[in-house]
Order: C-alpha cells, then structure tokens, then sequence
C-alpha cells in the first residue's frame, strides 16, 4: 500500500460507496457538509484535480459526487480490506474511519444508532473496539459518539 495511512484517509475509506465500481471512490448525500468534507479531502489531502470531481442530482434530496482515479480507489479500498488488521486499538486511525462510516450511513434517532450495511467484518472491527453491534444497531450508542466526537462532520452528536 502507497497510500500514507493518514486520519483523512482513513476517514474517506470508511466514508466511500462501498458499491463503486473500479477505479471511482463515491458518496451520495443529502448533507453539505458531507460533501464539503470529501471534496476537502480530495482536492487537498489526496492532490486530485477539482476539474475531476462530478456533483451530479441524484434520488430526491441526494448528491453523488465522485471521482476517478484507480490508485486512489484502489489504496482506499485496502484500507477497507485491511480493517481488521489496521483498526484494532481506539486511536485517531479507527476514530476517522469509523466517524466516516457513521457519515456515510450511519442514524441517530432518539438516543439509538444504527449504521446500514454494516458487513461481518465491520461487526468484528467494531465489536473488537469495545462496540457492541447487533446486525446495523450499536448496542451501546454513547461509547460510539464518544469515540467519534470530533472525526464526524456532525458537531452536535449526543448533545
């Protein structure tokens, strides 16, 4: 892997589509700030050309916007490969990724979290981080916005 292991990266790892295709790393959102971040990060952190970057409408209230570059696709994919590996301790690593993980699909309502397409190896990774999982519902909400306080776009979690 080439990519330096950086908390942007981690966070743009845990934050991407995971249903690209090749060669693209993607979001869709219905947030600004959201995309502000992965436009910030892409553009500044991993040195990719603005005028490569497409905002497209997608389903009602939603954006996609990507870019091509298949190094970058393909080291951010790693990252997401390699999470059992690269995420054992709570440190800013596992905090960005899992902060990016919460904002891409990640709900809070009512004091209970749950975060959509949470595979087997999500579960463990978080499991082995002392976040208790049951399918896409965090069992024990307050430990994770503890640990991702600060690494989310949202400023306002648990408040």
């Amino acid at each position: 892997m080439t990519i330096k292991l950086t908390t942007s990266a981690c966070y743009m790892a845990g934050l991407m589509n995971r249903t690209a295709e090749r060669g693209k790393v993607a979001i869709s959102t219905g947030k600004s700030a959201i995309e502000e971040r992965f436009l910030e990060i892409a553009v500044k952190k991993l040195k990719v050309d603005p005028t490569k970057i497409t905002i497209a409408e997608g389903s009602i209230g939603m954006r996609n916007v990507y870019f091509y570059h298949s190094r970058i696709a393909k080291e951010l994919q790693e990252i997401r490969e390699k999470e059992l590996f690269l995420f054992k301790r709570v440190n800013e690593f596992s905090r960005s990724y899992i902060a990016g993980m919460f904002d891409s699909s990640g709900h809070l309502q009512k004091g209970s979290i749950t975060i959509n397409g949470l595979s087997p190896k999500d579960r463990l990774m978080l499991e082995n981080l002392g976040i208790r999982t049951l399918d896409k519902r965090i069992v024990n909400p307050r430990l994770l916005l503890e640990m991702i306080k600060g690494y989310t776009v949202f400023k306002d979690l648990g408040n």
